[in-house]
């Protein structure tokens, strides 16, 4: 669904008051399960929903032309077609988002001025809000987060302008960079990677105005491996990882995080001596960790076993090496949680690379289809279409020419061009 729809604003708005869906239900007079059907793009919202929500979070009728706009839209479509299903009605409400926006409307400038009256939240409420984004953003697609995180920030950038003691002003600034790199992050994996850099800059800038060393190590370490998957300078990651490690404090997470992040590149660019120096330091690390932060299976801020392994792999499968990639990559996926489908998908598309570069080329491609096919469609964004081409690329041009290797090399072409 798009960013700035009716059921994404409207769920931004209501958590951004700590509300739940019952107690939206009851203020406005409507059952709570229709208006969930409503945030979950299974109904499209009435003018008298419409009207009481946008009375209620004081949106200067923004969502009710919203809701109009999509009620329009649908209507069209419903003339033009005898049969339509939910996934229909999902594509046109996010036509309806350009419908409004055509209109001049800007969601994320109209969330910001009704969120610019709620109250102020503390350090260490944002702290939570921060962690909790931590958990979601394994499990929860780009189109979900992204409404959420703007709305966050909006309130974040008129709060942190409020006069207030210098040290609840660097634990805003730290609550700033997490959430800046966090949409960075959501931003990329959404396919908007013009303004994921930018929003890098922005989180190493808070993360260094904060005075806290561990983050900007986390924010450092998190925008070296992310350059992996955003189409940016591999150098520059690297020493940027090298920088992230040399300012680290040991038995840290942030500091295994910047060791995994300068592996990571180090094997990408094939900088072998590095990329092994690197995994046996994180090894160190990772014995060293508080028993809590590797119980963290399922957080950006955690540090689990099965994360170091999964940098293992990708070192081994990107330096070509795949007996010890094979050797790992069960480890890698018996630590991960059934509901993390995406970083299962990773681990199971370097899987795939490396039995293609062991010499089993229709069964490596074989196997990164399976896995594409049976990951849900909202999670096949570029962290995971990226390592998919990975495994066509490791299948020797002798045998791109078969039909295995062209049928794959169509069905990648068709997901990361839909």
């Amino acid at each position: 669904m798009g960013d700035g729809s009716f059921a994404a604003v409207l769920r931004a708005l209501r958590l951004s008051r700590g509300m739940s869906l019952r107690e939206l239900g009851r203020q406005i007079t409507y059952d709570y399960s229709h208006l969930s059907r409503i945030e979950s793009g299974k109904s499209v919202p009435s003018a008298g929903v419409a009207e009481k929500v946008d009375d209620l979070f004081g949106a200067e009728g923004y969502l009710t032309r919203l809701a109009s706009a999509e009620r329009a839209a649908l209507e069209l479509h419903s003339r033009n077609s005898e049969e339509r299903d939910d996934v229909d009605r999902r594509s046109f409400l996010g036509a309806a988002t350009g419908v409004a926006a055509s209109a001049g409307l800007d969601g994320l400038e109209n969330v910001r001025r009704v969120l610019a009256d709620g109250h102020m939240r503390g350090p260490e409420e944002w702290e939570s809000i921060v962690r909790d984004y931590g958990h979601l953003y394994h499990v929860a697609a780009p189109s979900v987060m992204l409404p959420a995180i703007s709305a966050d920030l909006a309130l974040l950038g008129k709060q942190i302008n409020v006069p207030c003691d210098a040290n609840a002003q660097r634990q805003l600034s730290r609550t700033t960079a997490h959430l800046c790199a966090l949409m960075a992050q959501v931003l990329a994996n959404s396919g908007d990677l013009v303004a994921a850099p930018r929003w890098w800059r922005t989180a190493r800038q808070t993360a260094d105005a904060s005075g806290s060393k561990q983050v900007q190590v986390w924010v450092r370490g998190r925008d070296a491996m992310r350059a992996l998957y955003e189409r940016r300078s591999l150098p520059d990651a690297l020493r940027s990882a090298r920088e992230a490690v040399q300012i680290s404090l040991p038995g840290t997470v942030e500091r295994a995080c910047a060791l995994a992040a300068y592996a990571e590149v180090a094997g990408r660019l094939r900088l072998q001596p590095q990329a092994v120096s690197a995994l046996q330091q994180l090894a160190d690390v990772q014995a060293a960790l508080p028993r809590d932060v590797v119980r963290e299976e399922a957080s950006q801020f955690g540090w689990p076993e099965s994360r170091t392994t999964f940098t293992e792999l990708y070192v081994y499968t990107f330096l070509g090496d795949a007996k010890n990639a094979l050797r790992v990559a069960d480890a890698a996926l018996a630590g991960l949680p059934p509901e993390l489908t995406r970083r299962r998908g990773q681990v199971e598309l370097q899987r795939a690379t490396a039995i293609v570069q062991d010499g089993s080329v229709a069964e490596g491609l074989q196997h990164a289809f399976s896995v594409l096919e049976t990951l849900p469609k909202e999670q096949r964004i570029n962290v995971v279409t990226d390592l998919a081409w990975d495994t066509y690329k490791a299948v020797p041009a002798v045998d791109q020419i078969k039909p295995a290797a062209r049928e794959f090399r169509q069905f990648l072409q068709m997901e990361t061009t839909a």
